[in-house]
């Protein structure tokens, strides 16, 4: 019987596998890819390589007739073919976190597709293959930050008056103020509903309400509509203006349905020039809007093509000011109605939620007025002095606590969650294996949120080694979608630290300002809007200069390994939130008051260059200063160096003030060479470069790179580094490095452990040979492919030098070399460890 279980076994085997299937070589689940290329609307350029399996199976005509389908980011979907693509394609994505999922389809599938289902018919989904990787800029790249002075640009923005309502000065009857939106619980909606709370409460001064509001929506019936129950008990209405568009007046213009209908109404001077049928799909919203003094409108880049439908039909109803509050930043087309001279109606103006914001859309070419209101949150104004409170958990130095670091946020690509999760893995496996202190906390992660990346990001946690669920003993939770009033609660209960992940783009992150109301410390890399409270140098918070996982990592383990000053920083961060130690103040109230002054500004035709005393809009701001950071971290860098001179001399131990700075460089250098030299040490010297690689923002590496180029300034003085690392050979017999070519111009390899070590003092280092790789080959075939790089070398002559302590080799990178026969002591301190910099260009044509 058991025989028979198992040839049926084997024969059902055989009969799932006699089919042909794709998978994903690249790139590799779990990776890390870099793009390059971007183009103008900051898409990068990512190589997927496909291998096709089993095509033998069937026949020519069928084979002919199967094409591959993709869906990207558990989102969009598009299907290649028929015929096959080639096995070698190219995505352009922006930077982030991303799934790809393919599979083979046949021809028959695809004419009785079905847009609705997820994974079509045709498709077996236990043959999608599915890889989880993120898109990072390339080394030396910028990302969006602001780095415009305060002035620049002074003329195109303003920031309505925040101190003071000022709305009841020419005001003389109720502003009707309709708001256009979703009804989701997102960012947006929230900002609506804020103001629902507070203008309608404003008086005139003969006791009338100073602003009257309705909410507009096309959202179609039967979806959940969590803003329309909050907004009612509020006493604002909400209208829906959504109706069917016939087909003639929808599909024989190019673009989207909506756009469209846009396109026709420009073309009308009144609504009663308007025919029938045109009228029949926007008079709900022209009833809406006939009342209206202002209409705002939020929209997404998705969602651009009904931009149009509603400034035609505000203008058509004769609505005087039409404002856009965009939700996020995008390369495309600008927002309908923002350029002088294009199609259409000109906008009053586009309300944003930073600085950064607006210099984004002025560069782009918008030329209608910019006002930056930025978001508020709920800074409860009864605790206008904050002190240090629930650290019980979190910053109390008792053994064995648990420190709670958190992302919070939508699980969508542009948050970048899979650099969270990796930050996770990687200190995680640090702190089990070797706790830096006794009384180091067990650090647990916790995600707040939820999005389309949910279920990849579990997965590559759990690839990475992590354990997830909601125990105490989880590596990692995932809590899941919470309404945004309980998020505020869920940072207050779940967290210690907050981490930002973004590299993209962020207008300004509202989850960072609730965590610092509440006295968080928060870690960002900076993009964007984050610049309105938190830049460089400052010390409620952390930017991290570069965006990277080690550099994060470095980040977060020096809050974990400093609780004192990271809980000082958290209160710190409370206040300026708050207004208070020259900080901002980003509470609702202020928010609903610049608002209000913003819709009155309009009905009372102030002029924006009047001054303060009768003035609607302030163009103070508060400067933004970029530290000197490098002189910063070369200062802390030197601290290391000065833990080895302290340690030689308390000791007079050699070796162990030789191991705390080469393993300081080493992990500087990258995270993964430091985990793998760090967290398997075994001896006492290794344990303390731990401690001290962890609790300094740098390590010597940046050092050796900058007197390196002061040195040898003719040679690499004017070139940028552009790839640092230490390699360590783990008792690996006498095999190095095969034949190779170096990324950049000038490298420079130096070798670092003692002469005593090397039983061969004619061996052990570098053969560089005096010829350089073909200029046809590409960089993968120069740098990996080494019998390729050996067969085009053929007879050519090389230079053999031994290791030496201390020694460095200065050669150009495109000649090939190797590494020397190695006959080193076979014990983990006697290892050969070589530091590599590269510097120049990082393009291989260059």
């Amino acid at each position: 019987m058991w025989a028979l279980a198992v040839a049926l076994a084997v024969a059902a085997a055989a009969v799932v596998q006699e089919a042909p299937f794709v998978l994903i070589a690249e790139p590799e689940s779990g990776n890390i890819v870099y793009g390059h290329r971007p183009d103008d609307r900051n898409r990068h350029v990512v190589r997927v390589v496909l291998h096709f399996y089993d095509l033998h199976l069937i026949s020519p005509e069928e084979r002919a007739g199967l094409s591959v389908w993709f869906r990207i980011d558990r989102g969009q979907t598009v299907t290649l073919g028929p015929p096959l693509p080639a096995s070698e394609l190219e995505m352009s994505m922006r930077l982030g976190t991303h799934v790809i999922e393919v599979a083979l389809r046949r021809d028959a599938d695809i004419e009785n597709d079905d847009d609705d289902v997820a994974i079509p018919r045709g498709v077996d989904p236990a043959r999608v293959a599915v890889t989880v990787f993120d898109v990072m800029p390339e080394p030396g790249q910028e990302i969006l930050r602001s780095r415009e002075s305060p002035e620049a640009h002074l003329d195109r923005w303003w920031r309505p008056r925040a101190d003071a309502y000022d709305y009841d000065r020419c005001l003389q009857s109720p502003m009707h103020v309709v708001l256009v939106g979703s009804l989701s619980l997102g960012g947006q909606a929230m900002l609506a509903l804020e103001q629902a709370r507070r203008l309608p409460g404003l008086r005139l001064s003969d006791g009338r309400p100073a602003f009257r509001l309705t909410y507009a929506t096309s959202a179609p019936e039967g979806r959940p509509e969590p803003l329309r129950a909050r907004l009612e008990a509020l006493g604002v209405p909400v209208v829906r203006y959504a109706a069917r568009i016939p087909y003639e007046l929808a599909c024989d213009l190019d673009g989207a349905p909506a756009d469209n209908i846009g396109k026709r109404l420009a073309t009308y001077a009144s609504r009663d020039a308007l025919p029938p049928a045109l009228e029949a799909v926007v008079g709900k919203l022209l009833d809406i809007f006939m009342t209206a003094d202002v209409v705002s409108f939020t929209n997404h880049e998705t969602y651009t093509s009904a931009d149009a439908l509603i400034v035609e039909c505000a203008r058509l109803a004769r609505v005087p000011h039409v404002l856009n509050e965009p939700a996020n930043l995008w390369w495309g087309d600008l927002p309908t109605g923002t350029r002088k001279g294009g199609n259409g109606t000109l906008l009053a103006g586009l309300i944003l939620p930073s600085e950064f914001a607006a210099q984004f859309w002025a560069r782009r070419g918008v030329t209608v007025p910019l006002f930056v209101i930025n978001p508020g949150v709920d800074v409860r104004r009864d605790d206008q002095v904050i002190a240090p409170r629930r650290r019980s958990r979190a910053f109390d130095n008792a053994m064995g606590t648990v420190v709670r670091v958190a992302f919070v946020g939508r699980l969508a690509p542009q948050k970048s969650p899979g650099l969270f999760v990796r930050a996770a893995a990687s200190i995680t496996a640090l702190y089990s294996r070797h706790a830096p202190r006794k009384t180091s906390p067990r650090v647990r992660f916790v995600v707040i949120g939820d999005g389309p990346l949910r279920a990849a990001m579990e997965e590559l946690a759990r690839m990475l080694g992590l354990s997830v669920g909601s125990s105490d003993d989880a590596d990692i939770e995932f809590l899941g979608w919470l309404p945004p009033e309980d998020v505020r609660e869920a940072i207050r209960n779940y967290t210690d630290i907050v981490v930002h992940t973004n590299v993209l783009e962020e207008t300004f992150c509202m989850c960072n300002i609730e965590a610092m109301a509440e006295d968080r410390y928060v870690i960002s890399f900076g993009v964007g809007g984050v610049s309105e409270y938190l830049v460089q140098g400052d010390h409620h918070g952390t930017v991290v200069e570069t965006p990277s996982v080690p550099a994060l990592v470095a980040a977060i383990i020096n809050v974990l390994e400093n609780p004192n000053r990271a809980a000082a920083a958290g209160v710190m961060a409370a206040r300026r939130v708050r207004g208070l130690d020259d900080g901002i103040d980003l509470s609702f109230e202020r928010m609903a008051r610049q608002y209000a002054n913003l819709y009155a500004a309009f009905a009372c035709q102030h002029s924006r260059q009047a001054n303060h005393d009768g003035q609607e809009v302030e163009t103070k701001r508060s400067s933004v200063s970029t530290p000197d950071t490098f002189a910063d971290i070369l200062n802390t860098l030197r601290k290391t160096h000065q833990v080895a001179c302290l340690e030689h001399n308390r000791t007079g131990d050699t070796r162990a003030a030789w191991a705390l700075s080469t393993l300081a460089a080493i992990a500087e250098a990258g995270l993964l060479a430091a985990r793998k030299l760090v967290l398997s040490s075994k001896i006492p010297e290794l344990a303390r470069i731990a401690a001290t690689a962890r609790a300094t923002r740098g390590g010597l590496l940046l050092q050796i790179a900058e007197e390196f180029q002061t040195r040898l300034s003719r040679i690499v003085r004017h070139k940028r580094l552009v790839q640092a690392w230490a390699y360590k050979y783990l008792y690996n017999g006498d095999k190095g490095i095969r034949p190779h070519a170096d990324e950049g111009t000038v490298t420079i390899n130096c070798w670092l452990t003692p002469d005593a070590e090397n039983l061969d003092d004619t061996s052990g280092g570098l053969r560089v040979y005096l010829s350089e790789t073909p200029s046809n080959f590409s960089f993968a075939t120069a740098n990996q492919d080494f019998r390729r790089v050996m067969a085009a070398l053929g007879d050519a002559p090389f230079l053999d030098v031994p290791h030496r302590q201390n020694r460095c080799l200065v050669f150009k990178s495109r000649l090939v070399h190797e590494t020397q026969p190695l006959n080193f002591r076979r014990t983990y301190e006697s290892s050969r460890i070589n530091l590599s910099l590269m510097y120049g260009s990082t393009s291989w044509q260059a």
